[in-house]
């Protein structure tokens, strides 16, 4: 303050004691209250921590592990991240931290956080609180992995990842567009029964039939059952006729008339398609007539399609052209009466086809779908004149897998595609047991065959890979669809005849609250960067995998250069086809080589692991944890996984496999530096 003229002392003294009043409280104004200093002990909890090193490197920014229990930590308070903090107990400054896991129920949590630095046989003393503290405010941004590890990742850095080849890393999940109710168990008496078709009759009654026997090749009987409460109860069942391999199929014709058809014998006692009709909705059934007469070379025929006045049925039989078997489609016009064959779906250069499904999906286009009888592949192809010459055969695989007994339903806008998952793993024996997903899988598609998504497996099974999967879709009139299907439920090679209702609703996508990772079955990865200096460090992730059509395999890699080559120091697969088992066992590869680790696999249920990569050593070793950090098992020191040293400057996450795919939610992954020797924790309750 600058004055003008001359000023009195009692005008000086007035404006020195308004300038320190104005210091003190502003000059005219109420006496401003003072800020209390923090002091995180009076918060309503409180711990004291103390952090040790007790080996002899200088630890900088290093991520500790803190264990809570019941005996330290009071887990009756409903608690947030928000209201949790851990400070300096000399500087009473916040220091970052990360809660990964939290359990009232168990009475368990388990955080992190960063030591800025920790010498030889130097400790630290830490409080954590609970509770507001007066006078402490510890920011939100410092309590997240982001600011405790060199790496993090979880839902808010999907668009960290660079997916390729239709891999999809998201924060969303879809649900639908199919919901699966009214599951049942229609017949299970200990015998083999399987392969079934179902229809509903003129009359509003179910008909169901399906084969009966001893074994999968011995089931030579086929049994009629009705439902007259749309599949709540049956009656007992009747055998109407013997079979070949060929499973029943059953349709009802434009007229009203049932027509099955399966396997007959001829006169020279050789197998081959035949249909029968029925005119009072399955009671009584006609003598029946083989498609070719005389019965030729087709071994089966499944009349499944009616566009207006006609039918359609897809078969298989051997082919003329060359070896191994080949398609057919075959139509009636006269209600099921007589049938012609329109078209042969494989040509010249194609692989040996065989089972086939057909749908309409444009007034005059048909498309089918098809087994390929090397056990690697489905196949399709396109008629734009309804049947009678068809196009280039398009390859499904790396969207559906790998289909046995195809069957497809329009219901409404959704075109279902419905399979036994039968994808083979070369090598894996003994065959038709392990290395098979044993699955009933359900795919849709929206553009009339053209892609298919939203795989859905509707059961697993147990068994032999034959043991099951084989099903009959039914459109109901209320658009829901009805699908009759046999599994082995108690590994005994006895296949169930089920039953369950799909009902059809719009695609709808919910926050996931986890890195969502979905692939098609096909190899596809998704990369991030690393960046750090150190040689020893963990990487560690918890994730869980919904069961996916053609099986599940989850990736989780780190890469780097050796000599101007990319070189993987670690590579999880979870479960892996490289397995003894491949459906069961999850392991990492050492040297090139699978190293098994966990012997069973559960959909649905979470993983917690850890591998410390020594890149000095040239050596990886893995640990399975549970939900709270705690070992549950380790192995020894392994080679890297490609048996070469290199530095790490790639995480990658997805799945590696043309065999398997992958739908997982990924809650974290994170990278640190590792010590020779973990500092130890000491945790003490003050409050």
């Amino acid at each position: 303050m600058f004055f003008a003229g001359p000023v009195s002392v009692k005008s000086q003294r007035l404006v020195f004691v308004c300038l320190w009043m104005e210091f003190l409280v502003g000059c005219g104004g109420s006496l401003r209250p003072s800020i209390p200093s923090c002091d995180p002990n009076a918060a309503p909890e409180v711990l004291s921590l103390t952090i040790q090193n007790t080996g002899q490197e200088t630890l900088q920014n290093y991520p500790v592990a803190i264990l809570l229990d019941e005996t330290v930590f009071d887990f009756t308070v409903p608690k947030k991240e928000s209201a949790m903090a851990l400070w300096d107990a000399t500087t009473r400054q916040p220091m970052s931290a990360w809660l990964e896991s939290y359990d009232a129920a168990a009475g368990k949590a388990l955080l992190w956080v960063k030591v800025p630095g920790l010498g030889p046989q130097a400790s630290q003393s830490l409080l954590l609180t609970a509770g507001h503290a007066t006078g402490c405010v510890a920011s939100t941004s410092s309590f997240d992995g982001y600011s405790v590890f060199p790496f993090f990742s979880d839902v808010h850095d999907t668009a960290g990842w660079h997916a390729t080849n239709h891999l999809r890393v998201t924060n969303t999940i879809t649900a639908g567009p199919l919901t699966i109710g009214g599951r049942s168990v229609i017949e299970s008496d200990g015998l083999y029964n399987g392969f079934p078709g179902v229809a509903q009759a003129a009359n509003g009654d179910f008909v169901l039939a399906y084969k009966k026997g001893t074994t999968h090749v011995n089931s030579p009987f086929v049994v009629l059952r009705h439902s007259l409460d749309k599949g709540m109860t049956w009656s007992p069942e009747v055998v109407y006729f013997d079979s070949s391999q060929p499973d029943p199929a059953l349709l009802r014709t434009p007229l009203g008339a049932l027509v099955m058809a399966l396997g007959k014998a001829d006169q020279s006692g050789r197998e081959f398609a035949a249909y029968s009709r029925s005119t009072d909705n399955g009671l009584t059934w006609a003598p029946f007539t083989f498609f070719f007469d005389p019965s030729a070379d087709t071994f089966s025929v499944a009349p499944s399609l009616t566009v207006g006045q006609t039918m359609y049925g897809a078969g298989y039989g051997l082919y003329t052209l060359g070896s191994g078997q080949a398609p057919g489609l075959w139509s009636s016009s006269d209600d099921g009466f007589n049938w012609t064959k329109l078209s042969v779906l494989r040509e010249a250069g194609d692989p040996s086809l065989s089972e086939t499904a057909i749908a309409r999906t444009a007034p005059s286009k048909l498309f089918a779908i098809m087994r390929a009888d090397d056990t690697l592949n489905t196949y399709g192809r396109y008629s734009s004149d309804m049947g009678m010459s068809w196009g280039p055969l398009i390859s499904y695989t790396s969207q559906v897998g790998v289909l046995q007994g195809p069957v497809m339903v329009q219901a409404g806008s959704a075109l279902i595609l419905m399979g036994r998952e039968a994808i083979q793993i070369p090598g894996v024996q003994p065959p038709n047991t392990t290395g098979f997903p044993r699955q009933l899988a359900a795919f849709v598609s929206y553009d009339g065959g053209q892609t298919f998504g939203y795989g859905t497996v509707l059961d697993a099974y147990t068994g032999k890979q034959i043991d099951g999967g084989y099903s009959w879709p039914m459109l109901l009139p209320n658009g829901h669809v009805y699908v009759a299907y046999y599994s082995d439920s108690h590994n005994q090679q006895k296949p169930d005849i089920k039953a369950l209702t799909l009902s059809i609703g719009p695609p709808s996508t919910v926050p996931a609250g986890s890195i969502h990772v979905l692939s098609q079955l096909a190899p596809g990865v998704a990369s991030h960067a690393l960046n750090f200096d150190f040689t020893r460090y963990a990487l560690e992730f918890r994730f869980r995998s919904s069961p996916t059509p053609g099986g599940s395999q989850f990736s989780v890699l780190l890469q780097g250069q050796a000599s101007g080559s990319p070189s993987r120091l670690v590579n999880w697969e979870l479960p892996s086809t490289h397995a003894a088992d491949p459906t069961s066992q999850s392991g990492i590869f050492s040297n090139q080589q699978f190293v098994p680790i966990l012997s069973s696999f559960n959909h649905g249920q979470d993983y917690r692991l850890r591998t410390v990569v020594d890149e000095i050593q040239g050596t990886q070793q893995a640990s399975v944890l549970d939900s709270f950090g705690e070992l549950i098992s380790t192995t020894t020191p392994q080679p890297l996984a490609q048996g070469t040293s290199a530095h790490a400057t790639t995480i990658q996450i997805g799945n590696n496999s043309s065999l398997r795919a992958t739908d997982t939610l990924l809650d974290f992954v994170f990278v640190r530096p590792a010590a020779q020797i973990e500092p130890l924790v000491t945790v003490t309750r003050v409050r």
